[in-house]
């Protein structure tokens, strides 16, 4: 709606095309095998049309067989039988998939409804399980990581006791006593 100067709104403030498809099993339109027919409005008085198509009426008379289009060919397939045709373009198998649901029992849509919000519930489930486990694996990693990072502190500060021991000679006995290394880990500082 437009909103006018006053404060009020216009509700009538423009005009959008209508569309109205009747599908007809029967030919309708004698004089020639055209399948679809077209209509826009016409004032007999002014003898003159609209200068837009702001409303467009079609017959398409499955009984007829010429149709000047490859889609034409689509739509009059689709309509025969119900099933948008293979190669149909998207909004061909658009409107199958609306016309289908809109022919649905209530109970249909129903259990349609339910399946759709299970659907979603669980894709949400699943994001939020995502979301709390990549958490938790960035707390576990941070915890892990100080954890490693303590223990090659020690580890490095054993090392250097290690080597000051061997600077004043300790026997090897006595370093591995004192700092938890193994007898390889202190040749390995001699060489």
């Amino acid at each position: 709606m437009k909103l006018l100067a006053d404060g009020t709104f216009l509700r009538y403030s423009s005009l959008r095309p209508v569309y109205s498809l009747n599908i007809l099993g029967y030919p309708h339109f004698s004089g020639d095998g055209d399948a679809l027919r077209i209509f826009t409005l016409y004032d007999r008085k002014r003898n003159r049309t609209f200068d837009k198509e702001y409303i467009t009426i079609a017959f398409f008379e499955l009984a007829k067989s010429h149709v000047e289009t490859e889609n034409q060919r689509h739509w009059m397939s689709y309509f025969k039988t119900g099933e948008a045709p293979e190669g149909a373009p998207e909004y061909i198998k658009k409107a199958a998939w609306v016309i289908e649901m809109a022919n649905l029992t209530q109970e249909e849509r129903d259990v349609i409804d339910q399946i759709e919000r299970a659907e979603e519930i669980y894709k949400n489930t699943i994001y939020s399980a995502q979301i709390e486990g990549e958490r938790i694996g960035v707390a576990k990693g941070k915890i892990e990581g100080e954890r490693i990072g303590e223990a090659n502190g020690k580890i490095e500060e054993r090392l250097a006791i290690a080597r000051n021991m061997l600077n004043n000679n300790r026997p090897v006995d006595m370093i591995v006593e004192d700092t938890g290394l193994t007898i390889d880990e202190i040749r390995k500082l001699v060489h």
